[in-house]
């Protein structure tokens, strides 16, 4: 994917939090959420911080980007970018430039980070889907209890490895119902390549999602067929 589209996603998954506020009403049980992180101040502003958290008794990390604005008594809306395979957050954020304020100017960025550069449902991957799933549930329990979010308003973007795992995250009725919406990115959808018989069991009967995907695609096809990491299914068909 080259930078030009690189930013145009960019620019559609960081406005997604406003185009689809309608969904705020339905994200399940976590509407408005622990807000226990609310009320603490936080010196660094408008730069990326990294933390560490344990999950599966594995080290596990993140990275987030608070607005240069940010203030410790406003709820803001979350979005969290899942990086391709042999990858980290950090390349994610630099190729993405979601960072930017005119992206994501009102919004907390954050960027984890798959065990061996990957993340869960292709053969190459270390962590299976349980282990991803629950760092992501972890991880935003951390996120939760240290910064100030607003838990109806909980995005999820990533590019191809890990906008497979978006999908992963919105067929999953557990962790996938602390989402409103999700946009992946030239996603390898390994675990939800053969439609109802993957198990695919969303929180909501109606999960907002917003794909992008070039019909050109050399690494991810769009007509499916065997990927790097498995089977992916025709992208007119997922």
């Amino acid at each position: 994917m080259n930078m030009k589209l690189l930013l145009i996603v960019a620019l559609a998954c960081a406005t997604a939090a406003d185009v689809l506020k309608s969904s705020k009403t339905t994200s399940g049980s976590y509407e408005g959420g622990d807000t226990s992180g609310c009320g603490t101040p936080h010196l660094i502003k408008g730069v990326t911080q990294y933390r560490a958290i344990t999950s599966n008794n594995k080290l596990r990390t993140y990275g987030i980007h608070l607005p240069s604005n940010y203030s410790e008594t406003h709820q803001y809306p979350l979005i969290i970018g899942f990086h391709g395979s042999s990858s980290i957050g950090l390349f994610f954020e630099a190729d993405t430039r979601l960072d930017e304020a005119q992206y994501t100017a009102d919004k907390i960025m954050v960027y984890p980070d798959g065990i061996n550069g990957s993340w869960a449902g292709a053969n190459y991957s270390t962590a299976t889907v349980p282990q991803d799933l629950q760092f992501v549930w972890d991880m935003l329990a951390d996120i939760r209890s240290h910064f100030c979010i607003d838990s109806s308003r909980i995005y999820a973007t990533g590019l191809s490895n890990g906008g497979g795992f978006v999908g992963t995250l919105a067929c999953n009725d557990t962790v996938g119902g602390e989402f409103a919406a999700f946009a992946p990115a030239s996603g390898a959808f390994y675990t939800d390549a053969h439609g109802p018989n993957d198990g695919c069991t969303p929180a909501r009967a109606v999960t907002p999602m917003l794909e992008f995907h070039g019909g050109a695609d050399e690494s991810v096809y769009y007509a499916g067929g065997q990927g790097e990491g498995g089977y992916e299914p025709p992208i007119s068909d997922w």
